[in-house]
């Protein structure tokens, strides 16, 4: 087993996150999901008045993420159509793909047009959620 850094979201579901959780503590590996923003400032100063107490008892937390309220678009569930794929070696498409359902090889999957598609996207609280929550 390996250590992994994993860059957000780091599953598509609870489900994939309990098998994550369980399968690093099985095999007694270091699991780190990555994702900028939370290590700024604004971030650690938000953390150490939540700790010193000085924000009294938490009891309820707004996050935003601005007004970009169409970005990412709404995912689809089309298909785009099939291309041919690159050799293997530059990309393994089943590699690629993981758990979510197989569909033909084009391009823009793998150029971040994924964002647009429900099988590997889960819309925007899985992408700015995790910067925010």
């Amino acid at each position: 087993g390996k250590d992994v850094y994993c860059e957000k979201p780091c599953s598509m579901s609870m489900e994939e996150s309990w098998a994550l959780a369980d399968a690093f503590r099985r095999y007694n590996r270091l699991y780190q999901a990555g994702c900028q923003r939370r290590n700024g400032a604004n971030f650690e100063l938000c953390k150490e008045l939540l700790r010193s107490g000085a924000l009294g008892k938490l009891q309820t937390l707004y996050a935003n993420v601005g007004p970009s309220v169409n970005w990412p678009p709404l995912p689809s569930r089309d298909w785009l159509p099939a291309e041919e794929l690159p050799p293997k070696q530059l990309l393994d498409w089943e590699r690629w793909l993981g758990p979510a359902p197989w569909r033909p090889y084009n391009s823009e999957y793998v150029r971040g047009g994924w964002r647009n598609f429900y099988d590997f996207h889960g819309g925007g609280i899985l992408e700015w959620g995790s910067h925010t929550v």
